[in-house]
């Protein structure tokens, strides 16, 4: 519900013509920002959760029940990462609507000349699968080739990346700092890669352990 509230106001402010100077431009930049965040916090979850499991072993932390055992943030994943895309879409409408009036030969054209928009545009391509397999039924059934189709969700973070970056201004700071967001969680994606000890075999990183050690 939470997740919906920054698309009501951009809704809101478009019909009561409180959007600023350049409508356009807020509306745009505020559907991007919030596909990026959720793009972001997808990709960060699981993470959080397994660099928690980490220290609580390590400090042998047994107050109450752990962060990372609580079941909500990890199946909390899928919800975000669908936002991701609904935000994506969101802000592909915009564009399309309002720039281009559904000018496909316009789109082709600009596709051409901005290559930003190339960026984006694969980004939002490779949403689709992820959100259109996102469903536990259709987890199931693909087995292990599901979690080799969602690791696209790194590489669509980093399009969104470089997709704000060729966006970005002179002096604007803002993006280098989620450019850093995301290094961090494609360097915790190869250090759980490489160091065993870290990477927990019991977790798929969807479903939270129940009664399982965690010791890694």
């Amino acid at each position: 519900m939470f997740a919906q509230v920054p698309l009501w106001r951009l809704v809101l402010g478009y019909y009561i013509d409180d959007l600023g100077i350049n409508p356009y431009d807020t509306l745009i930049a505020g559907s991007g920002y919030w596909a990026m965040l959720f793009t972001l916090l997808s990709l960060a979850i699981t993470p959080v959760r397994r660099w928690l499991t980490f220290f609580c072993a390590r400090f042998r932390l047994a107050f109450g029940k752990r962060l990372a055992d609580w079941n909500f943030i990890v199946r909390a994943r899928r919800m975000v990462g669908l936002y991701a895309f609904f935000y994506a879409v969101v802000h592909t409408t915009i564009y399309l609507y309002l720039d281009l009036a559904f000018d496909w030969d316009l789109w082709l054209e600009d596709l051409s000349e901005r290559q930003f928009l190339v960026f984006g545009s694969l980004a939002l391509l490779l949403l689709v699968p992820l959100a259109i397999t996102s469903p536990n039924f259709i987890k199931r059934r693909m087995g292990k080739q599901w979690r080799r189709l969602h690791r696209l969700s790194y590489v669509v973070g980093v399009l969104v990346i470089v997709h704000w970056l060729a966006l970005a201004k002179m002096g604007e700071a803002e993006v280098f700092i989620y450019a850093g967001v995301l290094t961090l969680l494609l360097l915790h994606r190869c250090l759980a890669y490489l160091w065993p000890r870290f990477k927990r075999i019991d977790d798929d990183g969807m479903l939270a352990d129940r009664g399982q050690p965690t010791s890694h």
